[in-house]
């Protein structure tokens, strides 16, 4: 499904990020992370490209929205999740985009971010 396909992984919750890793590398991609926080995220993007990316909007530092605008810049296809609302920021922006809640099961997010990936490189 994701055949070395470079996904980053930015979450603060080590159980998460792991149990995210393990759905990635089960789909046959490779993970890039997992990044605890926005700083850690951007200061990887600054030299790297990735494929895809599954994001906490909420991290220990602040909410992932620049990581998100950044990768969105590119065309990045990104996956959201949380517990909470899209940030205003986000919506403002690109209002479609829909956060996951945490509850749900991290191969359906790997499958919908691997659709979103497939559509994007048919573009």
């Amino acid at each position: 499904m994701l055949t070395n396909t470079q996904i980053l992984v930015v979450e603060d919750s080590p159980m998460v990020a792991w149990d995210l890793s393990c759905a990635i590398e089960d789909a046959h991609g490779v993970v890039i992370g997992p990044f605890a926080t926005v700083a850690s995220a951007l200061a990887h993007l600054e030299g790297h490209v990735v494929s895809g990316a599954i994001l906490d909007v909420e991290l220990k530092d602040r909410n992932v929205v620049p990581v998100a605008k950044e990768l969105l810049r590119r065309g990045t296809p990104i996956i959201l999740q949380s517990g909470q609302a899209l940030p205003g920021a986000l919506a403002h922006i690109r209002p479609v985009l829909v956060v996951h809640s945490k509850l749900m099961e991290r191969h359906l997010l790997v499958e919908k971010l691997s659709r979103l990936i497939q559509i994007h490189e048919a573009m």
